[in-house]
């Protein structure tokens, strides 16, 4: 069966799987149930091994988690099933704000995991009634092999977390049982967490058990493995092999249902990520915390009426829902950086550009500035931010999609000769005004490119800044465009590095001058004069 299964899967051949196989050949002496209670209440956290195609390892977690909870100490369940990513979702459910369906799906469970649903949720509802807080601790992706060890790390870093916010709690971890190799998940949270003592609980092990099969008369349920490790039996390798064949077959005659859009958005957010060199999993700027984990929810809505309910049920505001509304009315694709909530109603690769370059500039400044500011800041800052905000993630669209045209000053000059009622039906500003923010924004480029022969600034433009907040959004966003074409020009002729592109992402623009920021950029990207010798 195993010959097989690995002619199918060569999964088991890995380097990483087989050091978890080559470490458990042997065992102590077998135990009873009453002596691995209190190996696992000896323990400080608690590794359980699992194999993903088995319900009986789900079975034995909930029957442990009510046996431990009988105790004086305090349970906290971390499961490898959930990302570190979606922990609000699973919040949402343990307080009852959502149901078993929506849970599922918004955890993407049959794609992202793929295994039976009912023995995770059977867990999932014994830790809810025992007041078991759970806990996400998997990272993005499951599928990439060579990013294994990093997944470890970043399962170690999480423990370590919430270690430090229950530092007398017993955590109790499920995770898959290749990465409970003492090389591997234990070494890294003894390296995190030293003084923890750090238990294993392996599930099923073959070579134990065929060796405790041959070498004890009466049937073994436990055994000792060593002073760190026990190992229980609670299925024959037969029925392990067996329910893993089946689901192999069934993977295999899937149908393919739904699109699902996530992977594509990850792709590119990865791809703008390794633009700017920013480490997926952890990056200097931003201390121990792993980008993987902000990765927005994606959400597919199949009408515009399901877009209105997903927006009302998160408790948006009325004033963001409709301007979210309005976006994926327009383009098929709104992001939310308030909910951190990508919803794509139709894949636009231009559009889809622009809410992946939003969600990296909103993740690298910690989603601290996720709405207009045009209150908590000065009009002028609140301004400058909004366009350098438009104008980066105009930027990092086109890094994603260059075939995108560029903007140009001639392209304000061709909106001019709009009609009338087509700008006030599209814009809902009186026509005045706008012919007004367009002076302005050909006004401001002027500025901007002959800063030194202005005396002070144009009253125009001083005039324009105490008018209404819609009227300077679209300024804002015409001066973004044409800034964010500046900022590619630039960086194609070699005038903006992608070091410098980087930090202007880091760059936390309601706290600093936005105003300084926004002078600086236009300085360093403008075309240098060359003199020329006259003979």
């Amino acid at each position: 069966m195993q010959r097989h299964i690995s002619s199918i899967d060569g999964v088991s051949r890995l380097k990483y799987v087989q050091e978890f196989t080559d470490a458990f050949k042997s065992y102590q002496r077998p135990i009873s149930s009453d002596e691995l209670l209190r190996f696992c209440r000896d323990s400080d956290i608690l590794l359980i091994s699992d194999f993903h195609a088995l319900d009986a390892c789900q079975h034995f977690l909930a029957q442990l988690l009510e046996r431990l909870a009988r105790g004086d100490r305090r349970l906290v369940l971390l499961l490898e099933t959930v990302f570190t990513r979606d922990q609000h979702i699973l919040d949402e459910w343990q307080a009852g704000t959502i149901g078993d369906r929506e849970l599922r799906k918004r955890l993407r469970f049959d794609l992202d995991w793929g295994y039976e649903w009912e023995p995770f949720l059977s867990t999932l509802k014994a830790a809810r009634a025992l007041g078991i807080p759970v806990r996400g601790c998997d990272c993005w992706p499951r599928g990439n092999v060579r990013r294994i060890a990093q997944r470890d790390r970043h399962a170690a870093d999480c423990i370590a977390t919430v270690r430090s916010t229950n530092p007398t709690a017993l955590l109790l971890v499920m995770f898959g049982e290749s990465h409970l190799a003492p090389n591997h998940l234990p070494q890294r949270l003894r390296e995190r967490l030293p003084v923890d003592r750090v238990h294993s609980i392996l599930q099923n092990i073959d070579a134990l058990y065929f060796r405790a099969a041959g070498e004890l008369h009466e049937q073994v349920e436990t055994l000792q493995v060593d002073s760190q490790t026990a190992a229980v039996f609670n299925a024959t390798p037969v029925e392990k092999w067996q329910s893993y064949r089946m689901w192999l077959a069934r993977w295999r005659s899937q149908r393919c249902g739904e699109g699902d859009f996530t992977p594509a958005v990850y792709d590119l957010i990865d791809a703008l990520l390794g633009f700017f060199h920013i480490e997926r999993y952890r990056d200097d700027d931003a201390g121990n915390r792993y980008f993987v984990d902000c990765y927005p929810e994606v959400v597919r809505v199949s009408s515009l009426w399901r877009a209105r309910r997903i927006f009302e049920r998160r408790r948006l505001s009325q004033s963001r829902s409709e301007q979210a509304f309005k976006c994926l009315l327009e383009s098929g694709v709104a992001y939310i950086p308030e909910l951190n909530l990508l919803a794509i109603h139709q894949m636009r690769m231009q559009p889809v550009a622009q809410a992946v370059a939003a969600f990296v500039h909103h993740a690298c400044r910690d989603f601290a500035e996720s709405a207009p500011a045009w209150l908590s800041q000065g009009r002028e800052d609140a301004l400058y931010a909004r366009t350098l905000e438009n104008a980066l993630v105009d930027f990092g669209a086109r890094i994603l999609y260059p075939s995108h045209p560029l903007s140009e000053e001639e392209d304000i000059f061709a909106l001019y000769a709009q009609p009338r009622e087509e700008i006030e039906a599209s814009t809902l500003l009186p026509y005045r005004d706008y012919m007004h923010m367009l002076d302005c924004v050909m006004l401001h480029r002027d500025y901007e490119r002959h800063l030194r022969s202005y005396a002070v600034k144009p009253w125009m433009l001083q005039e324009f800044l105490e008018g209404a907040v819609s009227t300077l959004e679209l300024l804002a966003q015409h001066l973004g465009a044409l800034l964010g074409a500046d900022l590619y020009r630039a960086y194609l002729a070699g005038r903006l590095s992608r070091r410098a592109a980087r930090s202007l992402f880091f760059r936390k623009l309601a706290s600093e001058n936005a105003r300084k920021v926004y002078f600086a950029t236009v300085k360093r990207i403008r075309p240098r004069r060359v003199e020329r010798l006259v003979a």
